[in-house]
């Protein structure tokens, strides 16, 4: 696993709870079927107590368009979390590609 919030960023406090990245490896025999549900647990054996339902809605097709972006020149405002949040909306809206230009 691994830490991905930077302090930098604000919010940081030590002994509340924090995002980590897990990434688990998907046996080939499973890799195309889609779980019911998942959970972590800290050893292989244990008993799971945080199952949580899988909600599977199929992506639909791409609409085939591309979407350009001028410079991003916000030297002295983070909007880091709007940008993310427009680039998903693109995405929902069926945008293959995003060029971002200098």
């Amino acid at each position: 696993y691994k830490y991905i919030w930077n302090k930098g960023w604000g919010n940081y406090q030590q002994g509340i709870y924090q995002p980590y990245l897990i990434a688990c490896v998907i046996p080939n025999q499973c890799q195309k079927a889609v779980p019911e549900s998942v959970s972590l647990v800290e050893k292989s054996c244990d008993n799971a107590s945080n199952n949580l339902r899988v909600i599977y809605n199929k992506p639909k097709a791409k609409k085939d368009f591309a979407v350009c972006v001028k410079g991003l020149d916000f030297l002295y405002e983070d909007l880091s979390v709007r940008l993310v949040e427009w680039i998903e909306l693109l995405n929902l809206l069926g945008a293959d590609k995003i060029f971002f230009y200098e």
